[in-house]
């Protein structure tokens, strides 16, 4: 980490993010399987690239999580700021997706027992409120929105 810009952290932290999600299928006979599908919200970061990330610490862990959803930025080696999200309409969407009106829907087919089981998120769209924004504009709107 090369810097706090709001509140306070170690130098070094361990980062959460949510890669899949457990879940509980039951069947016709009132069986119960778990299954696991990937989350929505999950974008895999980019390693060497910079990120200015929104985060929260568990308490009980230790580690940190994202506070809020997106809760990551990517910055690029010419300091633009992009959004990282699966909740803006773009070409970078996962497979998966598909937009209905105001709804990005992302569809999972799983095994739970020999039985196919279908799974489908909403997440609502966003604007991509940061485009345009270079690394310094982010920073200070950042810190004018935590006086």
């Amino acid at each position: 980490m090369e810097e706090t810009i709001v509140g306070e952290s170690e130098n070094d932290i361990l980062v959460n993010i949510a890669y899949q999600e457990q879940h509980k299928y039951t069947n016709e006979d009132n069986q119960q399987t778990l299954f696991d599908i990937k989350d929505p919200y999950y974008v895999k970061p980019e390693t060497g690239s910079k990120y200015v990330l929104f985060l929260k610490k568990d308490e009980l862990f230790g580690n940190y999580y994202g506070a809020i959803e997106p809760f990551q930025i990517k910055i690029s080696s010419d300091n633009q700021v992009k959004l990282v999200t699966n909740q803006i309409v773009s070409n970078d969407l996962p497979e998966a997706a598909v937009v209905h009106d105001d709804d990005i829907h992302f569809k999972t087919v799983g095994q739970a027992k020999g039985e196919t089981v279908e799974f489908v998120t909403e997440l609502s769209i966003i604007k991509n409120f940061l485009e345009g924004y270079n690394l310094n504009q982010l920073k200070n709107e950042i810190t004018n929105l935590a006086k």
